[in-house]
Parts: C-alpha cells; structure tokens; sequence
C-alpha cells in the first residue's frame, strides 16, 4: 500500500464527511402515517380482513384546489418543531447543488447517490457517512445502545451496497450528552464492533465531543470496481424492478409502539439492526443491474429517486411487494392502510434494483429477491397499481426530514 493511496483515502474519508448531503440523499427514519396525493377526488383504502384478504373501501378526499399542502412523514417521536425550516430536505439538497462536485478527474460519483467513489490510482474507493441522532432515528425506549451502534454501521454499509460495493473501514463521530455513561458508551461500540465483524469491515478512529443530544456519524469506505459502479441514474424502459429484502416492518412496528406501548419484537428488529445487503448488491451489479438503491425513505420516495436520476417511469404492482410477516396485522389493528407501511415506511434497507429483464428471473433466484413491476418512458414517475386496478403516484411516500409535518 503506498504513502499516496494511505493519504488520498484519508482525503477522501473527510471529503465525504465534510459533504454528507452531496451523495447521501436517504434519511432513515421511520413512522406511522403518510398522506396519499392524488389527482382523482377519491383512493381506495385497503384493510385486511380476519381472513387475510384485502378488503376495499372508498375514502373521499376533498378536490385538489381545497387540499392541504403535501405533507411528509413525522418523526417517530412527537418533538419541539419551532424554527425548523420551511422547506424540505430535498429542496436543501437542490439548494446546495450548486457547491457541491458532480464530476472531476478522480471523482467517479459524486452528488445524486447512496455514496460517492473516488478513483484512486485505478481504485475505486467508495464513501458514505450517516447520522443517527436520538429521538429522531431512535429512542433509547426502543433500542439499546448496542443497538444503536449496530445500526450505525449497518446503513451505511447498505449506501455502499447500493453502488455494488464491499465496505472495508469506518470512523465514527460521537456526540455524547451527560446523561450517556461510560458503560453505555462501550455498549455502542460493541454494537458497532459486531456490525463491522458481520459485514467484513475495521472500525479504524473517530472523534468524540460532548453535546446536548446523543448523535453517533458513522463514515464507511469500501471497495468497487469505477467501471463498476451501479448508480441512480442508469435505468431503461423495459427493465424489471427488483426488491431484495422486505417492507414495513420497522414502521409497523414502530407505529405500534407509539400507539399502544407494546414492543412487537419480531417487527422491530428491522429498525433495530437493520441487515445490509451487501452480497446481493455485488450480485446484482455484476449481473448488468442497470439502477440501484437502498430503500431508507421508503419505497416510494426512494423509487421515485431513480425515476427522477434516470428521467423514466415506473409502474408497480401494490401486491407483489414483498411486505414483511406481521405488518397487515398492525394496519388492521390500527385502522391504517398497510400501504401506508410497506410502501412509504421506510427504514427497510432493502435493494430496489432495475435490472434487464432477460436478466431479472436468475437475478430474482440468486438474491432472494421478487419483482415487483416494470420500468416505463415517460417522464419521471413512480406509480402504485392497487389491487382493484385503480394507481396512486408515489411521489412523497417517504421521510423528509425537513418536511412540513414533523410530530
């Protein structure tokens, strides 16, 4: 290893701190409701039966002038709102476009994906950070701190799944409040100490200040191919969609803790410690996956991110996502539509891939993965077919840390 790639990757590592929102576009933060905008005065709510059928009734909503502004998904915790910016975290995004590297002599991916790749003497050396910071991405009622430093490490090494990568190191920023003890502090890196041995990565230095809220900032590197890089942007009409990994679970289940108190373990280790799909995300680029990205602001909003990158459409069938066991439960106990969950929950890290669809049956088998629907010209949209044929659009089905409803 030479003395010019050992400090080019450190380089980059602050590089990819120093500008997070450049290619770190998925929040991770998961909830209970979500607002369906339409064009039509009605949309048909799904609940399921006790026989585990759909049934379908009408909910009106009122014409499109008298509407409510679009609103995004709360925080999983009711919180203090004043001062928080009136626009969205994407209009922030597109708001720093401008400062922000797109393209440059070593730089392979920059703004618009999970992760940025720098190309070092022919390397490809792939970056992303994330942030979880308390009572926004967790609550310390739900997840110990072991937990909490699993997770850290884990969506992050699901950015660089994405982009067909394998996560090598990370360092990791801590914010730590008074009332986190020193024995709490080991529990988090034990946390994060097991997600690095599950996935094949050294946690390598950090940083460490103290702070009024607890915030950890995991940065992972990794390794892929430049030529191999599988990006947002690369999706064509006739390719098949793809989902490695399941929806709705952490969602439900964090929608029923805070509607009824009671921990659905079963539903909640989704949000808990998320799995990183890194092996199927190697197989999915080296099998010609031609777009792809982890599913953190929900199925909705992120598909909508590849539609928007590659200036294409998609259509998907509502009953071939593959919803996790136990969420039409908790949709039915609560009187929500499951949709709600499994297409605009979030927090899943699940791949979503568009793939050739030659390609798209082998792929499905060799990941565990299921299709879902199909890319279409047109211009950039996500559409959900629902089961009696009537469609939603897709776009805001997911998190917006910025957006207008926050508790």
């Amino acid at each position: 290893m030479s003395r010019r790639w050992i400090f080019r990757s450190v380089f980059a590592a602050s590089f990819s701190a120093s500008c997070a929102a450049c290619f770190q576009l998925s929040a991770d933060t998961p909830s209970s409701s979500i607002e369906f905008n339409t064009a039509t005065a009605s949309l048909q709510f799904f609940a399921t039966t006790a026989s585990g059928c759909l049934s379908v009734s009408p909910l009106t909503l009122p014409p499109p002038a008298a509407r409510a502004p679009r609103r995004f998904r709360p925080r999983i915790v009711d919180g203090h709102t004043e001062g928080m910016p009136s626009e969205g975290e994407f209009d922030l995004i597109a708001r720093l476009a401008p400062f922000l590297a797109t393209s440059g002599e070593d730089l392979v991916v920059g703004h618009g994906d999970d992760a940025a790749v720098i190309d070092v003497d022919g390397r490809g050396v792939c970056l992303a950070v994330d942030v979880l910071v308390e009572d926004v991405h967790f609550l310390r009622a739900v997840s110990s701190m072991s937990d909490v430093g699993y997770k850290s490490v884990a969506v992050n090494c699901s950015d660089l799944a994405a982009m067909g990568a394998t996560p090598s190191v990370a360092l990791v920023g801590l914010c730590r409040p008074t009332d986190v003890s020193s024995a709490d502090i080991q529990q988090l890196y034990e946390g994060m100490s097991e997600a690095c041995e599950r996935w094949g990565l050294r946690l390598v230095g950090g940083d460490t200040v103290a702070a009024q809220a607890l915030a950890v900032s995991v940065t992972v590197m990794g390794d892929v191919a430049p030529e191999g890089v599988v990006r947002r942007s690369g999706a064509r009409p006739g390719d098949h969609l793809l989902v490695v990994g399941s929806l709705g679970a952490a969602a439900a289940g964090l929608a029923l803790y805070r509607a009824t108190g009671e921990f659905d373990d079963d539903l909640l280790i989704a949000h808990r410690r998320p799995v990183a799909r890194v092996a199927a995300g190697r197989t999915l680029a080296d099998g010609g996956a031609t777009a792809m990205i982890d599913v953190s602001d929900g199925f909705g909003a992120d598909l909508t991110h590849v539609c928007q990158a590659s200036g294409v459409g998609a259509v998907v069938e509502a009953t071939a996502l593959p919803a996790a066991d136990g969420v039409a439960a908790v949709a039915k106990r609560l009187e929500v539509d499951p949709y709600t969950y499994i297409a605009g929950g979030g927090d899943d890290y699940a791949l979503l891939a568009a793939v050739p669809a030659p390609a798209a049956p082998a792929l499905a088998t060799a990941t565990g993965g299921v299709v879902v629907g199909e890319v279409i010209a047109g211009p950039p949209s996500a559409t959900l077919r629902l089961p009696d044929g009537s469609t939603v659009d897709m776009a805001g089905m997911g998190w917006d840390h910025y957006g207008e409803e926050r508790a």
